[in-house]
């Protein structure tokens, strides 16, 4: 059976994105098994890199025995820029392996020429075709525009998952992405393409967090997500370069996204 390729994007940076991509890829991995889980950093600004394979990653730019996105996206064999990640047991969870493809800032160096090269905007696709017997899911986590690499990601992916915060900014912010998913759904480019769910992060009693619910309920039917509320704990996982089952497993945001992962796995499921 052919992975999952989830693509999580929203174009406001700031609403959680990369460190929603990181915990659901890390219990995902712990729940799959070894090696099952793929996980590729679209994002110039490698956070979830910096994460998974930590900060002498990232900075060490110019050692080309260290590949990335960056060379994928420019014909190295996807197979060559694939990195494994120990992760300990977490409760029921087995310690697993996940498998991450990185970024590092060195990639905005190809954003503007990448459109014009040999299968350009469709080259991930191509790449991430040879390894899909490989894993169960993919997930791409998209930089905060959608710019090349959100695009590329569209273009590759089966699904999409849009995780969002509070505010009315964000949620004028998705119609320019619908928009995007719309066009990258055209028959000529991927038309199987669909919106899986979308998340609710740092959802807590507020009105503005029931207005952004009550709105995405009318923009999105049937697709939201699980909440996951707003903790202190979420933060301070990322900044301790954990994901949030590692660092606080008891926390309610832990099980939040514990219920989003179930979800997104029924779903999957029911196609």
């Amino acid at each position: 059976m052919s992975a999952r390729i989830i693509a999580v994007t929203n174009q406001k940076g700031g609403v959680g994105k990369t460190t929603t991509v990181i915990n659901l890829a890390a219990l995902w991995a712990r729940f799959a098994g070894n090696g099952r889980i793929l996980v590729v950093d679209m994002d110039p600004q490698s956070s979830l890199s910096e994460l998974f394979l930590g900060s002498e990653f990232t900075i060490d730019r110019n050692n080309s025995e260290m590949p990335t996105i960056k060379d994928v996206l420019q014909g190295l064999p996807i197979q060559n820029a694939i990195y494994e990640v120990e992760l300990g047991s977490v409760g029921q969870y087995n310690a697993s392996t996940l498998h991450v493809i990185p970024s590092r800032d060195e990639l905005r160096e190809i954003e503007m020429v990448l459109p014009s090269t040999t299968n350009g905007m469709f080259i991930l696709a191509d790449q991430l075709y040879n390894i899909k017997d490989a894993y169960d899911t993919i997930i791409l986590d998209c930089p905060a525009s959608l710019g090349t690499f959100t695009q590329t990601a569209l273009f590759a992916a089966t699904e999409v998952v849009i995780p969002v915060s509070p505010g009315k900014f964000e949620l004028r912010g998705l119609v320019n992405l619908r928009e995007e998913i719309e066009k990258a759904q055209s028959p000529r480019v991927n038309p199987n393409l669909k919106i899986t769910g979308v998340i609710p992060l740092r959802a807590d009693r507020t009105n503005l967090a029931k207005q952004t619910r009550d709105s995405l309920a009318q923009y999105f039917p049937n697709l939201i997500l699980p909440s996951v509320p707003n903790r202190v704990a979420v933060a301070e996982a990322h900044a301790a370069a954990m994901d949030i089952f590692e660092y606080s497993p008891s926390d309610d945001a832990a099980a939040a996204y514990e219920a989003v992962l179930a979800e997104l796995i029924r779903r999957g499921q029911n196609g």
